[in-house]
């Protein structure tokens, strides 16, 4: 068996070593880790909640579909998408006025729940995430990450 492909979509590098570490443990081979998202060579989408958010909708704007009927990200067995679960908190105008003038096709933000339990903000922000992909559900090979509160 070959070392699983996996591509990862966090907020910041250090939830990459995070999300790597994890993997890394669980998995019975070490993965092969791409950052996608924070890109290091590409830095033009920002960190944080907000470079996430880009990536997606940069995605979306291919009109692609579903992340596996995405060329450029065919040669993963597995993308994992994360966001922290206190971005259920944030609103679109932290972005830049272009997202927040785009933020009647996006999922609501806030969309936080009161907590405990962490999985109602969780479950909420998922159909964000899916918004912001335009797509109504993730493929098998995407795993969405939501940490609560934070990574």
């Amino acid at each position: 068996m070959s070392e699983p492909r996996i591509g990862i979509v966090a907020e910041g590098t250090t939830d990459h070593v995070v999300i790597t570490s994890a993997l890394t443990a669980i998995l019975p081979e070490a993965p092969i880790v791409t950052p996608l998202q924070p890109e290091p060579t590409l830095p033009r989408l920002g960190g944080g909640w907000c470079g996430v958010l880009k990536w997606c909708l940069q995605r979306a704007g291919e009109g692609v579909g579903q992340l596996e009927d995405d060329p450029t990200l065919e040669g993963f067995d597995l993308i994992v998408l994360h966001v922290d679960a206190d971005v259920g908190g944030a609103i679109y105008a932290n972005c830049g006025s272009w997202i927040a003038k785009g933020e009647s096709r996006l999922g609501s933000l806030p969309c936080a729940k009161p907590c405990p339990p962490a999985a109602d903000t969780a479950d909420a922000l998922h159909a964000v995430v899916l918004s912001w992909l335009g797509i109504s559900s993730f493929g098998p090979r995407t795993l969405l990450c939501i940490p609560s509160k934070a990574i």
